[in-house]
């Protein structure tokens, strides 16, 4: 079986290159308990540059002054990788992260009916009046930005179809396509991703893990056409976590035709580093032991089957 941006039928010595997005400083910052002290975010920021992480989401700014700046103080300590933050529907967020001098806007559009429902108190139309004023506004201040469809994977096909059509009408090149409650199968991620792709928008994936399957489906979001995967370091997050940087790059390191410019070395190093700082070695070894879920202990003679899959 071939994937879509597989090695097979193409130069297998010309791999895809894959950006990774670490979202430890923002989504894995929402890991219940976590609360990590600024001089450890620069740190652990500085860290992941060095590691070769090509975007770190460093935060929040609509939390307050406080956090903006944190992501501002981040975004001074950083040199190589591009410093981007989180931002709700309104224009208060998007002001806050224009304040604190980032890369890029990330800017979250609730999608399925659900979330839009329950979380703005509004219909489709008013949702894309105010994120066409959100991506005008950073458009103005002259930060590119990107949108993320939060809990893409509860949406339907029309709803999804007539988003790509508003970030079209936006001028709207990056999409994030999130796995907000963790619920997608790897064949429903390599749709979805293929549907944008094949629109010609920059892709990005967010996994969740609550089943267990936050690795298997950003690593079939790459060979799908995403050109972006986020992480977090031991795949701390919401509820169970997101994807593992470790863990992801070990199992995508047995798949073709992919390249990241962070090592399954460095990511290993980085995380055992700052597991004790993140206090969730205990959690972490519980996933590990239980290995329901737990990529990052597969011996590499397993990789056959994997190989022969693709």
């Amino acid at each position: 079986m071939a994937f879509p941006g597989s090695a097979q039928g193409r130069d297998a010595a010309m791999p895809r290159r894959i950006r990774i997005v670490d979202s430890t400083l923002r989504d894995g910052h929402q890991s219940p308990g976590l609360a990590i002290p600024l001089g450890a975010r620069l740190s652990l920021a500085k860290a992941l540059e060095a590691a070769g992480v090509d975007r770190v989401e460093a935060g929040f700014p609509g939390m307050g002054e406080c956090e903006t700046e944190a992501v501002r103080a981040i975004k001074g300590v950083l040199v190589k990788a591009e410093v981007s933050a989180w931002n709700r529907l309104n224009l208060a967020d998007v002001s806050a992260s224009i304040s604190a001098g980032v890369d890029l806007v990330h800017i979250c559009f609730p999608l399925s009916e659900r979330q839009m429902g329950a979380k703005l108190g509004m219909g489709f139309a008013r949702a894309a009046s105010l994120l066409g004023d959100a991506v005008g506004l950073s458009r103005d201040a002259g930060i590119p930005c990107s949108v993320g469809l939060e809990d893409v994977s509860r949406s339907d096909e029309g709803r999804i179809r007539k988003a790509m059509g508003l970030l079209a009408s936006l001028g709207v090149e990056e999409v994030r396509l999130a796995d907000t409650v963790g619920v997608l199968a790897p064949l429903s991620v390599r749709w979805l991703v293929g549907l944008f792709a094949g629109e010609g928008f920059k892709v990005g994936f967010h996994a969740h893990n609550d089943l267990g399957l936050a690795c298997a489906n950003s690593l079939v979001a790459a060979l799908s056409g995403a050109g972006l995967v986020d992480t977090t370091l031991g795949g701390i997050g919401e509820r169970a976590g997101n994807a593992p940087l470790a863990g992801f790059l070990k199992l995508a390191s047995h798949a073709p035709g992919l390249s990241f410019g962070v090592s399954l070395e460095a990511a290993q190093e980085i995380e055992r580093g700052f597991l004790p700082l993140l206090g969730r070695e205990d959690f972490l070894m519980g996933l590990s032991r239980s290995r329901a879920s737990d990529i990052t202990d597969m011996d590499t003679s397993e990789a056959g089957l994997w190989k022969k899959a693709l």
